[in-house]
């Protein structure tokens, strides 16, 4: 792996774009940037599947006749309350 940081699209950089927005530099439990590469690809990854599932969800949600700004908070609330479940992942 190299220590070299890249978005999704493969540009060199701490920040990645993701569904059209920018994401902030992901950081890890010391507060410093994530500079590895393979690590930022996997993280910009995950982040666009969730962008993804949850905007069909949303769709699905407001086809089904739910407020959107209702669905938003729910969901919100569910990743406010996540846990990590590795061993030593606080947060």
């Amino acid at each position: 792996m190299s220590g070299e940081p890249v978005t999704k699209s493969g540009v060199t950089t701490g920040r990645g774009e993701i569904g059209g927005e920018t994401v902030s530099t992901w950081r890890g439990r010391d507060g410093q940037a994530i500079a590895c590469r393979e690590k930022l690809k996997v993280l910009n990854e995950n982040l666009e599947e969730m962008r993804s599932i949850c905007q069909d969800a949303l769709d699905d949600a407001v086809a089904l006749g739910c407020d959107p700004e209702s669905f938003r908070a729910i969901v919100g609330a569910m990743l406010a309350r996540l846990e990590s479940t590795l061993r030593g992942g606080k947060g």
